[in-house]
């Protein structure tokens, strides 16, 4: 008797796994954690690691964690790493406020150029740049490379601006 009672609970337990993982993929994760938390009981211990390790990963997608970006390197680190994802409005955000923060740092000017550069705001993209280049020339070797500039390949004020770096330099 015990283990029918035991054979029925591991089935029980993987019928709640597999509909966990049905509203996991669907992103329901509310209704995933009530199911994964039903398999986490489960006598088969494999159903029951595997079902802790998606609950973590729910129980992060409905309560991320807070970042606390405080200073002018921090927005724009956060910045570069929304710029590099191309989640071009977080980018320009932190960016914006890294060049609050910091005026006049030229990596800063040259990175919120680029982000404005991707999201098609073509004049901010190029006074900024043209800020950045100014403050070092070394930038405009880098944007004439830069796959993030590439919007702007053809426009002659950007051909302008990396054409007369290598004259100051």
């Amino acid at each position: 008797m015990e283990k029918h009672r035991t054979d029925h609970e591991t089935a029980q337990s993987i019928k709640n796994y597999e509909a966990a993982l049905r509203q996991f993929q669907k992103e329901n994760y509310d209704k995933a954690v009530d199911l994964f938390e039903k398999a986490v009981a489960s006598p088969a211990r494999e159903v029951a690691a595997r079902a802790r390790v998606y609950l973590h990963v729910c129980r992060e997608k409905l309560n991320p964690p807070t970042l606390e970006l405080r200073t002018a390197d921090d927005h724009y680190e956060y910045g570069i790493i929304q710029l590099n994802a191309r989640n071009l409005d977080l980018a320009l955000e932190n960016l914006s406020r890294a060049d609050k923060m910091a005026a006049e740092q030229d990596h800063i000017k040259y990175s919120l150029a680029a982000a404005h550069s991707l999201s098609g705001d073509v004049e901010a993209a190029l006074e900024l740049l043209e800020v950045a280049i100014t403050l070092n020339p070394t930038h405009a070797l880098h944007a004439k490379r830069d796959e993030d500039f590439r919007p702007l390949d053809t426009n002659s004020r950007f051909q302008q601006l990396i054409a007369s770096s290598g004259k100051r330099a």
